[in-house]
């Protein structure tokens, strides 16, 4: 039976295998090349190139780099300065733990064929441990440790052996502070260090008493009447607003407009004012000078009229006829009038002599299915219809008569009857061959 392979690829003899080898195979195993490799070997992975580098192991009692303890990472031509993986790729699924010098320029992760690995910065050393899914730290605690020197601030240190600690060093996360207090320099904080959600109250805020700290735009400043808001002036230096109360002393300028009593002046000359109409009293408050002032209160309203004025000399007086102006265009053409009403009957007509001559003569020059002229015809449709009915010339249609034997036929054309006519038989529709009849146009 052929030898088996352990994880580290160390070969396993069979019983009864590989006859007069088994000194020669055991020292390799056993050797510097294989076994030795594991416990206190280092290989030197290098990268050559800005790409990932992969390391297997095989079954195979040679030196491999993946088999090593320690490896040892550089860079070289096009690889210089790359960050990239070092990754355990086949065979090397198993549990192992690797010492990580990098001497690179580049942060390496190493990491297997699964998981996120473990960065190491340039020229840094660091122990992990592969558990056959995934790269992680060697270790994460430590009941104590002593540092042969100050572990640096950008390493998480304070840079100092005794004494206070001073540090200089960009925070993140939450920050707490134990034992002394310490004050942030000014300008330090800005405002995208101030969570948006910090909620500061306004016991925490100092008084802002400098001029122009606060823009009008931060407030509910405006210069329209807005109920509860801080009044400021427009570009103009006026505002809007609705009721002021105030006790004024001094003088004041310019107009002034209000939309409720003005009260009683001790004294001066009110000009620039416009004034409401006012009513018919002669004494009184202001609120009952309103409305219209009637005539009579114009010098007894005497002479008053629709076409009278009051004159500046205290009298009424019809005004004064202008000159008649120019005649205008002539309009356009309105629109036709409606019917006008229906005339008297005229007297009665002469008695005209009703003669058979008459008549015909009356008819003879009438076209066919004239207004008064007769037709054989038969209805087009609808039911049938008794002697004096009327019907629509559309519904019938012109016929005639034909005797054949044992039968009386009627026949018709297609060709529709205008008008309206009067039934002057019987028009019988369940038998269309005898549904002729006589007919005369009324209309």
């Amino acid at each position: 039976m052929a030898s088996t392979w352990s994880a580290l690829k160390i070969e396993l003899l069979e019983t009864g295998q590989n006859s007069g080898q088994w000194g020669t195979l055991t020292n390799t195993n056993l050797g510097d090349a294989v076994l030795g490799e594991a416990i206190t070997g280092s290989a030197t992975v290098d990268f050559a190139t800005d790409a990932d580098v992969t390391i297997t192991l095989t079954d195979s009692a040679t030196t491999q780099a993946a088999r090593n303890l320690r490896l040892n990472i550089t860079e070289s031509s096009t690889g210089i300065g790359s960050v990239r993986n070092l990754i355990l790729g086949s065979g090397c699924q198993i549990e192992k733990f690797y010492l990580i010098n990098n001497t690179g320029t580049g942060a390496k992760t190493i990491k297997n064929t699964s998981g996120t690995g473990i960065s190491v910065p340039a020229g840094k050393a660091t122990l992990v441990y592969n558990n056959g899914t995934n790269v992680v730290d060697a270790a994460s605690y430590f009941t104590s440790l002593t540092l042969g020197s100050a572990l640096p601030v950008t390493s998480g240190g304070t840079g100092n052996t005794t004494g206070t600690a001073t540090i200089n060093a960009d925070l993140t996360g939450d920050v707490t502070s134990v034992g002394n207090a310490t004050s942030i320099a000014a300008g330090v904080i800005v405002n995208a260090d101030i969570n948006a959600s910090a909620g500061i109250v306004d016991t925490k805020l100092a008084t802002i008493s400098t001029a122009l700290k606060v823009s009008n735009s931060a407030t509910t400043a405006t210069s329209a009447n807005t109920a509860s808001a801080i009044v400021a002036r427009d570009g103009s230096g006026n505002f809007t607003a609705g009721t002021i109360t105030a006790a004024l002393t001094g003088t004041a300028s310019g107009n002034l407009v209000s939309g409720g009593a003005l009260g009683t002046p001790s004294s001066g000359t009110l000009t620039n004012c416009t004034f409401p109409t006012l009513n018919q009293n002669t004494s009184g408050s202001a609120a009952s000078l309103s409305a219209n002032l009637p005539t009579s209160r114009l010098n007894s309203g005497t002479n008053a009229s629709a076409s009278t004025f009051w004159r500046g000399d205290g009298a009424w007086a019809a005004g004064v006829s202008g000159p008649t102006g120019p005649t205008g265009p002539t309009g356009s053409a309105g629109s036709p009038g409606g019917p006008g009403p229906t005339g008297p009957t005229g007297p009665p007509g002469s008695d005209a002599s009703v003669t058979t001559a008459n008549v015909l003569s009356a008819t003879s020059g009438a076209s066919v299915g004239a207004v008064g002229t007769y037709a054989w015809a038969r209805i087009a449709g609808g039911t049938n219809l008794a002697a004096g009915a009327t019907i629509s010339g559309a519904s019938l249609v012109f016929g005639g008569v034909s005797a054949i034997p044992c039968a009386m036929t009627s026949i018709f054309g297609s060709t529709a009857l205008s008008g309206t006519w009067r039934v002057m038989g019987f028009a019988y529709r369940a038998c269309v061959s005898a549904a002729g009849t006589l007919y005369l146009r009324i209309s």
